[in-house]
């Protein structure tokens, strides 16, 4: 990939790669149809907001990639501005659950390092305790809001959405873009304490464009035959935005596809069959336990009429789940003989910043592999001493890639117990049958998703 490619991760607001408009809406409340964000004001707001973090916080002050602001929410159409805004202030978005106790918050606040805390109305109170614990002045607290659109400091009321802007730095150094540090997701913790999963511009740049080729150059096949029929992008915001799957699917993603995310701002079923329905649907990204609830339920009919890109993650589907939900698709309550779509299996993890393997545009895969290699990615299987195993044996997934993450913040030790020899070393455990790689086992616990 050519250094060209990796610019500014903002910049995908102004580049010519991006398919969105001026006036593509880009963000949309599902509970209020009227409540949207188009591109333009995704970026007005942006800067305004990173000029707000600038001049009234000292976010970037000092130098890009050292300001922790740790951010807290359920989906909203302005937290994918708040991302993009603490990024161009040349802070470092630290994503938290919003799930996450009073301790998990501060201490996640205390590991990143972190002197400013961003949350919506809900989690003020935990927001206020975590804060309190972990040193952070009250004043050092914004809430943000969507309707009306504010972020505004809960100790001296100050909006941080500026009336001045602050436009983003533009860094084409293939070095600096590696070693950026813009964006912190924490890692599950299963098997002890979670970890902060460091990524950069190129992590999220290269995933964006490692992760488009497929659908791009089926598009293009389908223009030369004379058969490209253009579907809207539209994706429906129902998983945890603190996630790699909910915040690059939902907050870089439709820029480059050019399209409309609907934000629930959490998932219920019923609104989950509501809104495919209402909106029409056409990106259909969930987790294994969700297909499987679909596969099974009696209630859906024409819910996926609309589905032209399907899949899944975040745990392994066997191929039995995979043609049972793929079953689904279409129009009628037990899918559509003239559908084509199914489900494809993605693996990744936070590390790895998502997906770097996909079953590629236009062909179908559900026999529960993980689907194919992605370009710019190195994939090998090993076993305990390193060698690299035989098709049919088990052996550890290790990575290689421009999409893998620099290592996990403030923790050298985690980070040089994962990598080997210039490897990633993913703890998941898989075995090759008939050129396919099936997950199979862990090794150890990652945040896969």
């Amino acid at each position: 990939m050519s250094t060209n490619r990796y610019t500014l991760t903002l910049e995908k607001l102004d580049s010519p790669y991006s398919l969105a408009e001026e006036e593509t809406i880009l963000h949309r409340d599902a509970a209020n149809a009227s409540n949207s964000l188009t591109k333009s004001q995704t970026r007005d707001l942006a800067q305004r907001i990173a000029h707000g973090l600038r001049h009234s916080y000292g976010v970037g002050a000092g130098g890009p990639n050292k300001d922790v602001v740790t951010v807290m929410s359920y989906g909203q159409i302005m937290i994918p501005v708040a991302f993009y805004g603490v990024i161009a202030a040349g802070g470092v978005y630290s994503a938290a659950s919003p799930s996450s106790t009073v301790s998990e918050l501060a201490r996640q606040i205390t590991i990143g390092k972190s002197n400013l805390v961003i949350c919506s109305e809900e989690h003020v109170a935990v927001a206020k305790a975590a804060a309190k614990e972990s040193g952070v002045p009250l004043e050092r607290i914004l809430v943000l809001s969507s309707s009306p659109r504010r972020l505004e400091s809960l100790g001296e009321g100050i909006n941080a959405i500026s009336n001045s802007r602050l436009d983003w730095q533009t860094i084409t150094d293939r070095h600096a873009l590696k070693q950026s540090l813009i964006t912190i997701l924490w890692s599950s913790g299963t098997t002890g304490l979670p970890k902060g999963v460091m990524l950069s511009h190129e992590n999220l740049v290269a995933e964006t464009y490692i992760t488009a080729l497929s659908g791009r150059s089926w598009a293009e096949a389908e223009v030369a035959k004379g058969t490209y029929e253009p579907v809207e992008y539209r994706a429906l915001a129902h998983l945890p935005i603190s996630h790699i799957a909910g915040l690059f699917g939902y907050f870089i993603a439709p820029i480059y596809a050019g399209g409309t995310v609907i934000w629930m701002q959490r998932y219920r079923w019923n609104d989950l069959l509501k809104y495919l329905r209402e909106y029409k649907i056409t990106a259909f990204y969930t987790v294994p336990s969700i297909w499987l609830r679909i596969a099974k339920s009696k209630e859906i009919t024409d819910h996926f009429k609309y589905v032209q890109g399907a899949a899944t993650g975040a745990a392994p589907m066997d191929g039995a789940l995979q043609s049972a939900a793929s079953g689904r698709l279409g129009g009628a309550s037990g899918g559509d003989s003239s559908q084509s779509v199914s489900v494809g299996q993605t693996w990744g993890l936070s590390e790895t910043t998502g997906a770097v393997t996909a079953v590629p545009r236009g062909e179908t895969d559900v026999s529960g592999s993980i689907g194919s290699i992605l370009p710019g990615v190195e994939l090998r299987m090993v076993d305990e001493d390193f060698r690299d195993v035989p098709e049919g044996a088990e052996g550890e997934l290790i990575v290689r890639s421009p999409l893998v993450t620099n290592g996990y913040f403030n923790n050298e030790e985690a980070t040089k117990g994962t990598f080997r020899d210039g490897w990633f070393c993913t703890g998941d455990i898989a075995v090759r049958r008939n050129g396919r790689f099936f997950v199979v086992d862990r090794k150890k616990v990652c945040d896969v998703w």
